[in-house]
């Protein structure tokens, strides 16, 4: 697979020689065409100028004379598997590179998180006055000063480094992953200031409510506006209209995990309630597997609804009027996309932590479990993403 994998690099690049040197005309590569076409390491040369003709006289067959045979033999042999393998090599690429952008957005967040709320206690705490109010106000400051800080930073840094492509380097890899990352460290952010203003808030629905609600006009009232609509065509432009302005102007695009957890807080007020009236791991499991079952079918039915309405609005015909009811349809699906995605990990969460090892969670159970379930959850989600593509695909 991994000779394979270089010859079809080159042959869908139109490439004529390896990157060792060897000639696609070469014996070897002869040999090792007719090696992959028939299954036989015991070919001889009778055997490889065998199949040359085979593929020779089906070219002619089909109108038209194959220049390379050998190119040919390979082609028809190892293309559709050659294919799959390097779409399956980019799948788990793209996998590992999104589950390290979340670690860094999360180690990153609490770690400048520590250090700004110790900042902002040491200033105005004095001797044993630090009250519970006062905690709390810390905590809303620093993770609304470090969502603002990572913002600047990492939209200035993305533009900054706009031009620059990707090597085969650590350093190009490095920066490939910051690209990436960027975007999760800003989600992040907000989405942990949200999170701060949720601790403080009282325990009741409506107020979780009226956060949602206000979260929700924000980011998608802002995509409404036809200055977000201008930065994000000049932004897709790129070139001289790609500017540092229009990257901060669209910047509410990437606030789909900061409403998705808004929205996420009041469809479980429920699901919480009733898990603190039962005393047994396996009914709170149940309680947890119940509500994940509905929220996920709810978000399938309403995504397929949803991507029908946005057909028809990306048609070149549309209306404006369409295209921003597209918008907030949009919106709609990153959200919801976020309720199915913790409603499965709280799921796991529970079936893991407190069926299996009677925990309340992740962070009252030992280092070792939690090792075991990331291991265990990034080996079946690389998979299941892996066969899930190919499925789609097909």
């Amino acid at each position: 697979h991994f000779g394979s994998s270089h010859l079809a690099t080159k042959l869908y690049s139109n490439d004529k020689k390896f990157e060792d040197g060897y000639r696609l005309d070469s014996p070897r590569i002869k040999m090792e065409v007719v090696h992959n076409h028939r299954g036989d390491h015991h070919a001889t040369e009778e055997d490889v100028n065998a199949t040359i003709e085979e593929e020779r006289v089906a070219a002619e067959d089909n109108g038209h004379k194959d220049d390379n045979p050998v190119v040919s033999a390979l082609a028809s042999a190892f293309g559709g598997l050659l294919l799959q393998e390097s779409q399956g090599e980019q799948v788990s690429e793209d996998f590992a590179a999104k589950v390290s952008s979340f670690i860094v957005a999360e180690i990153s967040s609490d770690l400048f998180f520590a250090l700004l709320r110790l900042t902002f206690l040491a200033i105005f705490a004095t001797g044993e006055n630090t009250t519970a109010d006062l905690q709390d106000y810390a905590n809303v400051t620093s993770r609304a000063l470090y969502a603002a800080l990572i913002t600047t930073i990492c939209t200035v840094a993305n533009w900054l480094t706009r031009h620059v492509k990707p090597g085969k380097s650590f350093l190009s890899d490095s920066l490939k992953l910051f690209t990436v990352s960027g975007g999760v460290l800003i989600a992040w952010g907000w989405k942990d200031l949200v999170v701060a203003i949720v601790d403080v808030l009282p325990g009741e629905l409506w107020p979780q409510l009226v956060l949602a609600i206000l979260v929700t006009f924000v980011v998608a009232g802002s995509q409404l506006t036809r200055c977000f609509a201008a930065a994000k065509a000049d932004v897709a432009a790129g070139g001289e209209r790609d500017t540092l302005c229009a990257r901060f102007r669209v910047l509410p695009s990437a606030l789909g995990l900061t409403l998705g957890y808004s929205w996420n807080s009041v469809a479980t007020y429920f699901v919480n309630q009733w898990q603190e009236r039962l005393e047994s791991a396996h009914a709170q499991f149940f309680v947890q597997f119940g509500y994940s079952v509905v929220i996920g079918l709810a978000v399938q039915q309403i995504t397929i609804m949803v991507s029908r309405r946005l057909a028809a609005a990306h048609a070149d015909d549309a209306s404006n009027s369409t295209k921003k009811h597209a918008t907030v349809l949009t919106v709609l699906t990153t959200s919801i996309a976020f309720l199915q995605a913790w409603a499965l990990l709280d799921v796991l969460d529970d079936f893991f932590f407190r069926v299996c090892y009677g925990c309340s969670g992740p962070t009252t159970c030992s280092y070792q479990s939690n090792l075991i379930f990331a291991t265990v959850v990034s080996f079946v989600f690389s998979k299941l993403a892996y066969i899930l593509r190919f499925t789609v695909d097909e």
